[in-house]
């Protein structure tokens, strides 16, 4: 069984890949094609986990709740075992490739003892070794890497340019090719273009031989570059105490809809900033192409025309985030309305439980203002006018069965009054009985039985009628008086 190991780099669509694999996983093992479950899912983060030693803590030791460097070490011995087993099983099943996939790989081994560790945790489980590297434009990476930055809650401005240079150990791609060929043998790397290949999933597609005939899970578009506004008031929020690293706030403070907020003026850098960085890149690019046929130094060139004159990194301090606040309160309102008319609903039934029809109906009454105002905002509209018109049928529902019951009774006491041969009170309570039918015919689930029982008490109500007609004429009538001889 073959290892494909994809190892990045970040800011590659590796996040979006990583959700295609777990995601289609079934289809996936039906063509050979086995994606690990042993090393934390979706990203198989836990690999550049076991592979950094206990005082070399990174941000996956937290991911995965380690605190002491004996936890490092019971995880390390347990995760190995665990991936055994997992290699294991994928062998029963008949699978031809093992695939890990994991951009910490890239960017949380920057030692060569590190990778030279995962290359001792997979080396005997696999006949063959292929390790898959996509590469991008450094400025490319940089500038996108700014957009996550702030998705976590980085501090972001013009400094962040400051770190996009060749002697950062995260862009030193010369490195962290060298790295991983000096572990695992330069036959067993692949280097992939991003420019050519910007689809990762379509690249895999392709290079492991799956089926286009297959129904597949769809694959997202995750991370997308931010409008500047967006991180600004991320900006705001943090403050500049959480440049570099995200400040300790918490995810429920800084979540506002990024991804349905519309982009309209990407974070970019100037054209002149993009070109003076990538200068410092361009003799280690050209190193690179030298030493490996499958990558030209124009595939780490960037496409020059996707930067502006003038970059929107300069106007972050002076951003007016005004439409977007009025856009994200407008959002936390009406999910607000919504989350309101979700209680208001569960006390109706719980109402409705205790046949106490009027106080259900109540609570609806008191949900569709909720709604009607989360109608005006979008993207939750068109979902709130549907729960709208639910809401209302039910609401209308209720006050029918309210009044069929009442009709129920009142047919009960009218028939009782003419027990009585009090014919007066039964026509005067059946009047009300047909009124009660009346109301429940508006509600389209009852309507039909509602028709039906209107008309046998519409029956009823004339026949009352008519002998209490009968009752009047007896009375009028002149008394005979050959009855008195």
């Amino acid at each position: 069984m073959k290892l494909v190991l994809h190892i990045g780099t970040e800011k590659t669509g590796t996040t979006a890949a990583q959700y295609w694999f777990h995601e289609n996983t079934e289809v996936l093992r039906s063509q050979g094609i086995w994606y690990a479950q042993s090393l934390g899912l979706p990203n198989n983060r836990a690999l550049s986990v076991i592979a950094r030693p206990a005082d070399a803590e990174e941000d996956g030791f937290h991911h995965f709740g380690l605190t002491s460097a004996e936890d490092h070490a019971a995880f390390c011995i347990n995760t190995r075992e665990a991936f055994k087993r997992d290699v294991a099983t994928a062998r029963e099943a008949g699978a031809r490739v093992f695939l890990i996939s994991s951009e910490h790989c890239h960017s949380r081994l920057p030692l060569q003892g590190m990778v030279d560790q995962v290359y001792r945790i997979v080396s005997d489980l696999f006949d063959q070794i292929e390790v898959v590297c996509f590469l991008r434009p450094q400025i490319d990476t940089g500038l996108s890497l700014a957009s996550t930055g702030s998705r976590v809650g980085n501090y972001v401005d013009k400094l962040h340019l400051g770190h996009i240079k060749p002697e950062n150990v995260f862009y030193d791609f010369r490195k962290l090719v060298t790295r991983w060929a000096n572990a695992f043998g330069p036959k067993a790397i692949t280097l992939v273009p991003f420019k050519l290949n910007p689809s990762p999933v379509r690249y895999f597609k392709a290079a492991l031989g799956l089926s286009e005939t297959v129904t597949y899970i769809p694959d997202r578009r995750m991370n997308q570059t931010l409008d500047y506004r967006l991180v600004a008031l991320t900006n705001t929020l943090v403050g500049p105490g959480a440049r570099g690293r995200p400040r300790s706030l918490p995810q429920m403070a800084r979540r506002y809809y990024v991804d349905s907020l519309p982009c309209e003026e990407p974070l970019s850098i100037s054209l002149s900033d993009a070109q003076r960085l990538h200068a410092a890149f361009e003799p280690m690019n050209q190193q690179i192409a030298s030493e490996w046929p499958s990558i030209t130094a124009t595939d780490l060139t960037p496409n020059w025309d996707r930067y502006p004159e003038v970059g929107t990194f300069d106007k972050l301090e002076t951003a007016d985030i005004s439409p977007f606040l009025q856009t994200i309160f407008s959002r936390f309102n009406a999910d607000l309305a919504i989350q309101r008319a979700r209680v208001l609903l569960l006390e109706s039934r719980e109402a409705e439980e205790r046949e106490d029809f009027v106080a259900a109906a109540h609570a609806m009454d008191a949900a569709l203002p909720q709604l009607q105002g989360a109608k005006t905002v979008e993207p939750v509209a068109e979902w709130a006018a549907d729960q709208h018109h639910h809401y209302l049928n039910r609401r209308d529902t209720l006050l029918a069965q309210d009044a069929m019951r009442r009709a129920v009774k009142n047919l009960e006491a009218s028939r009782a009054a003419e027990d009585e041969a009090d014919l007066e009170r039964a026509i005067r309570i059946m009047e009300r009985a047909i009124a009660d039918l009346e109301a429940a015919r508006g509600a389209t689930s009852v309507a039909e039985w509602a028709d039906e029982q209107h008309f046998h008490y519409t029956a009823r109500y004339k026949r009352l009628l008519a002998l209490m007609a009968d009752q009047s004429t007896d009375a009028r009538a002149p008394t005979d008086p050959a009855s008195h001889t």
